[in-house]
């Protein structure tokens, strides 16, 4: 852009001196082309726009790691979740647990110092089921400990080779015997987790996780944008089925090995989806990094963060539909911005290059550098709408059941007579204790509450709990 203004303004003022032969008037146009186009517009258009929206993503908890992936996840039609701490809360619980011709302080004592040495939610779950049973257990250095991504841990404890994963770590015989116990456990929509060494299975843990509370309103959300949504994972069919059911989530893949997961990328890359892999762990490091943006989520291992386009900092899989609808935001400032700069050179070169002089249309550099500042100054403007971004207050889809269902609406309340962190904990409690309440988030500062209303609530209903709880609600926003 530069040099062709450059050019312009050399050509102006060469036309102007042979014309009249008046060097002083065809400096004065020439002068103007410059100063009314540079600094232009046309180049803050898409920075400035980026740079708004990156800083209100990270006040929403979205950090985009380049301006690339900020304006290419406008395109998403299609977002694959990883199940384990990403749908759900990540933290199992060991629900059963039997010992097979072994003693059980044994067996528990040798699962507990095989996955002290790995930072899995399923490994801590085991030790903290351990440690529960016998808070005397310590721990002792084992030999040849290895993991096996997506299948789990060899090791060799006090002399004896042990297996601890899923069946698929077992041998060919014993993982006919375990697919038994497996199917039993998984009915239940719970995972089971075999001890064994090489002759026979010594234990199994049945390992249950709960289903976070807004992954269903997450997978809401981008079904209302027409986003298809799949889940991957290397939990059996069952639990897989059983968890989807839950999230409201029709396509699903079990069993899934860290290239499995990048092979169901790729398959849906092939057919034209732009696909968003969303996960946590080092078994999704591969995906992401395949995926046309990878989410990781920041309550992760530091491997899928490394390998994401964008972190979610709080973990909330609601940000995934708030990152498109930012992201479209940004892109649609951004193409405000250059037709409002475009438009503005294309009507204000002309003129400052003297075209319609003969209609008595001239501009001196004083007013032409006045008409660049306001240009900028409105492109600037509008970029920075970017930083009071919010994504829609509701969205309304319906469900399997064709049950219209309204997903995420916020409500801000302007309270009076909050002086202390006691007072904070009197009015969450107040707030949280109403039908309907999701979450609470009070600032002692702003003096204000911000209610996450999972169903339309009477704006009464919210002033009455305060007023009850001994403070005055000034305005509801």
């Amino acid at each position: 852009f530069v040099p062709a203004v450059a050019l312009i303004a050399c050509i102006t003022f060469a036309c102007w001196v042979f014309f009249t032969g008046d060097v002083s008037k065809a400096a004065n146009f020439g002068i103007s082309v410059l100063v009314i186009s540079c600094p232009c517009s046309l180049g803050l258009a898409t920075p400035v726009a980026v740079m708004a929206a990156t800083g209100r993503g990270m006040s929403l908890g979205i950090l985009y790691k380049d301006a690339e992936t900020l304006q290419k996840a406008k395109d998403i039609n299609c977002v694959l979740l990883d199940k384990t701490a990403t749908l759900t809360v990540g933290q199992p619980k060991v629900t059963d647990f039997q010992a097979y011709n072994a003693q059980e302080q044994d067996v528990v004592y040798t699962a507990f110092l095989m996955e002290s040495k790995s930072n899995h939610p399923i490994a801590q779950c085991i030790r903290t089921f351990a440690l529960e049973r016998y808070p005397h257990f310590s721990q002792k250095d084992i030999q040849e400990y290895t993991y096996e991504t997506g299948k789990g841990a060899k090791a060799i404890v006090q002399g004896q080779s042990y297996y601890l994963g899923n069946r698929k770590l077992l041998s060919k015989d014993l993982e006919k015997q375990a697919y038994q116990i497996e199917k039993e456990y998984s009915k239940q929509g719970k995972t089971a987790v075999f001890l064994a060494n090489a002759d026979k299975i010594c234990a199994v843990f049945a390992v249950a996780d709960t289903l976070k509370q807004e992954s269903t309103q997450a997978v809401n959300a981008l079904k209302a944008r027409n986003v298809r949504v799949a889940m991957l994972t290397g939990d059996n069919e069952n639990v897989a089925q059983a968890i989807a059911k839950q999230a409201n989530i029709d396509e699903f893949f079990a069993e899934a090995l860290p290239k499995d997961k990048v092979d169901a990328v790729e398959r849906v890359r092939a057919v034209g989806g732009f696909v968003a892999m969303v996960g946590d762990g080092i078994n999704d490091a591969p995906a992401l990094k395949a995926a046309d943006v990878g989410v990781a989520m920041g309550t992760g291992t530091d491997v899928a963060i490394d390998s994401a386009d964008v972190v979610l900092s709080r973990g909330d899989l609601r940000l995934v539909d708030t990152m498109v609808a930012l992201s479209k935001a940004t892109v649609k400032n951004i193409r405000e911005n250059l037709f409002w700069a475009f438009f503005y050179n294309c009507l204000a070169i002309p003129v400052a290059a003297g075209v319609f002089a003969f209609a008595n249309i001239l501009l001196n550099p004083m007013i032409a550098a006045a008409a660049m500042s306001l240009s900028s100054l409105f492109v600037v403007s509008n970029a920075l709408r970017l930083t009071r971004f919010q994504k829609e207050k509701k969205i309304i889809v319906k469900n399997k059941e064709n049950v219209v269902e309204n997903i995420s609406m916020k409500k801000t309340l302007k309270i009076e007579g909050m002086m202390c962190m006691h007072c904070v904990a009197h009015v969450t409690k107040a707030l949280e204790a109403i039908d309907g309440v999701e979450k609470v988030d009070v600032q002692l500062k702003k003096k204000t509450a911000t209610v996450q209303l999972q169903k339309e609530i009477d704006n009464k209903i919210l002033t009455q709990a305060i007023t009850q709880a001994g403070y005055q609600v000034k305005k509801i926003s």
